[in-house]
């Protein structure tokens, strides 16, 4: 018998009960990550969906020009490293471009991941920016709600 849990496949011998049977083999590690295709789908989509919201007026115009700005630093901090990476020099600490992924910046950084071929090997960083994209999200999503919409016009409000 074959289960399949979050992250892992595990086969069961025959003769074993799945809730007593302690020795599991592990088959495959399901990925962690989406396709490369997928990656920059996720983006693209993302990007347009806060695009229609604007343009239907339930978010307001800066949200989608905030959304572009960070991505685009972010996309060109990853080639920052990059090019610091291939020379040798002082490079872009990870935190910082996990950071710049968490506060909306992570359609860049997927850009960065694909195009640039940067950051794109390494399990924990694009597990711990996979991570920061949902986290984004979900602020994001708390835009929709009567809190998040308080609360985005009061900011915008305070900034001028």
């Amino acid at each position: 018998m074959t289960l399949f849990g979050a992250l892992v496949c595990f086969t069961l011998p025959a003769d074993c009960h799945p809730e007593t049977c302690l020795r599991f083999q592990i088959l495959s590690i399901l990925p962690l990550l989406p396709p490369k295709r997928l990656a920059v789908a996720i983006a693209i989509t993302f990007l347009i969906t806060v695009a229609l919201a604007v343009s239907q007026a339930i978010l307001p115009q800066s949200v989608l020009v905030f959304y572009l700005a960070v991505s685009l630093l972010t996309f060109v901090t990853y080639a920052v490293d990059k090019s610091a990476a291939r020379n040798g020099t002082w490079r872009v600490p990870e935190a910082k471009l996990q950071l710049l992924a968490l506060i909306g910046g992570w359609p860049g950084a997927v850009f960065g991941q694909q195009w640039l071929r940067h950051k794109s090997t390494k399990q924990p960083f694009g597990v711990v920016l996979w991570l920061m994209a949902l986290l984004n999200g979900l602020l994001f999503a708390g835009l929709f709600t009567p809190t998040g919409d308080a609360m985005l016009h009061s900011l915008l409000a305070s900034l001028g």
